[in-house]
C-alpha cells in the first residue's frame, strides 16, 4: 500500500527474458537475460548466437525466442561454460604491466639540496 519511489521505479524497469523452445521433448523455458550484445544472448547458464534468436517486444521488456532440439539447448550450456572458464583462465594469468622505470630526477635534485643545505646548516 505504502511504496516508495525506488521500489516502484525498480517494479516499472524493463526486463529482457529468453524463451527456449525445446522441440524435442515439447517444453518451455522462460530464464532472465544478463547480456546482450550483437553477437550473442548470455543468461546466467547459457551463450545462444543472436542470429538464432527471434526479438520480440512486450510491455515488460524484450523478449528473445528460439526454437531448438535439446542437442542445441545442451550445446548452448556448454558454450556459457567455455567461455566462463575461458575468462577465468585470462584473470588467473593476467600480469601486471611492467612500471616504467623512469628516474624521476626531480625528487633527487631537492633530496639532493635538501641535504646539502643540512650540511651547510649543521656547519655553521
Amino acid at each position: 500500500m505504502f511504496f516508495n519511489k525506488s521500489q516502484a521505479a525498480s517494479d516499472n524497469r524493463l526486463r529482457d527474458r529468453l524463451i527456449i523452445f525445446d522441440s524435442k521433448q515439447q517444453t518451455c523455458e522462460i530464464i532472465p537475460v544478463e547480456a546482450v550484445n550483437e553477437e550473442v544472448v548470455r543468461t546466467e547458464d547459457r551463450t545462444i548466437p543472436r542470429a538464432d534468436v527471434t526479438l520480440k517486444l512486450s510491455k515488460q521488456g524484450r523478449v528473445f525466442v528460439l526454437h531448438a532440439p535439446s542437442e542445441y539447448i545442451e550445446h548452448t550450456q556448454h558454450l556459457a561454460k567455455v567461455e566462463r572458464n575461458a575468462i577465468i583462465r585470462q584473470i588467473a594469468q593476467y600480469k601486471k604491466p611492467l612500471e616504467e622505470t623512469k628516474t624521476d630526477w626531480v625528487k633527487y635534485g631537492l633530496l639532493a639540496a635538501l641535504a646539502l643545505v643540512s650540511i651547510i646548516a649543521a656547519a655553521t
